[in-house]
C-alpha cells in the first residue's frame, strides 16, 4: 500500500511537459512571412516574422510538417488569394483574458459575411 500511494503522491506533482513545433509559412510577395506553432494537434500561434511581438512566441524548438500546419497553409492560402476559406483550422488559445477571449468571439473580420463569430448558443 505504501508504494501505491507513493506512486500517485507522485504523478500528482510531475508536470506535465508539451511539445512546442514550429512552421514557416512562405507568403505571397509585399508580405513577411509568418510562423507557426503547434503543440502536435491544435494551431497554438501564428504571427509575422519581424512582427513586434515575436519574442513573445516559442522559436526555439523542433520545425515539424504536421497535418495542422498543412491545414492552416491551405486556409491562408486561400485567404491570400482573396477567397474566404470555408473551414477554420483547429486552434487553441491559451492563458487568454477575459478582455481578449471576447474579441475572440465578436470580433468580426473584414471578410466574415456574418457580423460576429459568437456561437449562437453563448
Amino acid at each position: 500500500m505504501r508504494k501505491e500511494s507513493a506512486k500517485k503522491k507522485y504523478r500528482k506533482n510531475m508536470r506535465e511537459v508539451t511539445m512546442v513545433y514550429k512552421w514557416i509559412y512562405e507568403t505571397p510577395e509585399n508580405f513577411d512571412n509568418m510562423l507557426m506553432n503547434s503543440d502536435g494537434e491544435y494551431l497554438t500561434g501564428l504571427w509575422f516574422v519581424g512582427s513586434r511581438d515575436a519574442s513573445n512566441h516559442i522559436t526555439d524548438c523542433e520545425e515539424k510538417e504536421l497535418p495542422i500546419f498543412k491545414e492552416t497553409s491551405r486556409w491562408l492560402d486561400a485567404y491570400f488569394s482573396g477567397k474566404n476559406p470555408d473551414f477554420i483550422p483547429k486552434y487553441k488559445v491559451n492563458n487568454l483574458t477575459p478582455f481578449r477571449n471576447c474579441l475572440l468571439y465578436t470580433s468580426p473580420s473584414p471578410r466574415d459575411r456574418q457580423k460576429s463569430r459568437m456561437p449562437s448558443s453563448a
